[in-house]
């Protein structure tokens, strides 16, 4: 007969009594993870909520900018003047209820500008325009809004919690010129006016664009050229840009072979005209009239000659709504004589965000 050595039926005791140790001991610690678990979720679901208000509030106040149409002409300072608290309010109303409406104040709003090329946020007051925005939100015990814990009160009963954002809204290139080693590609000659979002000329010539010396108003925020510019230094001016893409490449030109030739009419001794869609053979000119409206809109072909708008329509008004103005042979260049242009572009459709476009060549 076989007897168990003490020291192993001992041995066998002491490790069941052990093993209820852990349990007792473990309990404790998996109970707190999962507490912690709970506090954890918590805590993402309102960074979330507070990046969710964030991203929204910036987009909500560059819409409002730009449905406004001071979007284009804005320079930091003039938007964070003017937007800041409007900013923070619509960034507090969509925050959570625990964030006591305190977790975005008119300090964590920056106005600035976002350099599509460089990729890069600049708060520079002075830069235009601003298309951009940072904002910052918080719930923290400074602003005794931070977040309760649930079950992790035995380590903190409150946290912090912040997040930030930058909203942009990218403006339409609406005046542009593909060409890409024009001389001289844009003249404006002094006392042109001219009111577009934004202006950009692809041609890498060293003279690519030619401001006017005086009296002229450019009434976009800015000139980007991918080339040079001759003889100024306006901060609205830039050069060194991107090439534009054409993307209306895949937009089918203009069959107008068969429409019949409208002569150049030349509108002048005042009254009210109206012109219809249709080829304008040896140019347009509109000269002095009280009102020209291109009625119904459509596509108007000129060619032959060119679209003058001359000096005597300053002040005048030219009118239509989606008008397509195409420009179909090399006779057939757009010329202002001291008019002022004011132009906007579809927002939807093939030619949408388009004031003005040349053809590569």
């Amino acid at each position: 007969m076989k007897l168990r050595p003490k020291t192993r039926f001992g041995f066998w005791k002491s490790e069941n009594g052990s093993a209820a140790m852990i349990a007792a001991i473990a309990l404790p610690a998996l109970v707190g993870f999962g507490a912690l678990a709970v506090d954890v979720g918590h805590f993402y679901t309102l960074k979330t909520n507070m990046q969710q208000a964030s991203d929204l509030a910036g987009l909500s106040i560059l819409t409002q900018m730009r449905d406004s149409g001071e979007i284009n002409g804005l320079s930091v300072l003039d938007a964070a003047e003017k937007y800041k608290k409007d900013a923070a309010k619509l960034a507090n109303q969509n925050m959570p209820t625990a964030a006591k409406n305190a977790a975005v104040k008119s300090k964590d709003i920056t106005f600035g500008n976002w350099d599509f090329r460089k990729q890069v946020f600049s708060d520079d007051p002075t830069l235009r325009p601003a298309n951009a925005v940072w904002i910052s939100a918080e719930m923290s015990e400074q602003r005794k809004n931070s977040a309760s814990t649930f079950f992790g009160k035995i380590f903190k009963d409150h946290v912090d919690v912040s997040v930030s954002s930058i909203a942009v809204m990218p403006l339409p290139k609406s005046f542009l010129m593909l060409s890409s080693n024009a001389d001289n590609a844009l003249i404006f000659r002094n006392g042109s006016d001219i009111d577009t979002e934004t202006i950009h000329i692809n041609s890498t010539s060293d003279s690519a664009f030619v401001p006017p010396e005086y009296s002229h108003n450019i009434g976009g925020y800015s000139v980007h050229v991918t080339g040079g510019i001759s003889g100024s230094s306006d901060p609205k001016y830039f050069s060194g840009a991107e090439v534009a893409s054409d993307f209306l490449k895949d937009v089918p030109a203009v069959d107008f072979d068969d429409w019949p030739c409208i002569e150049n009419p030349k509108l002048k001794g005042g009254g009210r005209h109206t012109l219809n869609e249709g080829r304008y053979c040896n140019g347009l000119t509109i000269s002095d009239v009280d009102e020209v409206i291109f009625e119904k809109g459509g596509t108007f072909v000129i060619e032959g000659g060119p679209l003058l708008v001359g000096n005597k329509m300053r002040g005048r008004p030219i009118k239509g709504d989606g008008v397509l103005i195409y420009l179909a042979d090399e006779q057939a260049e757009a010329r202002v004589n001291g008019a002022r242009f004011s132009i906007s572009a579809k927002r939807a459709g093939p030619h949408a965000g388009i004031a003005i476009m040349t053809a590569p060549g």
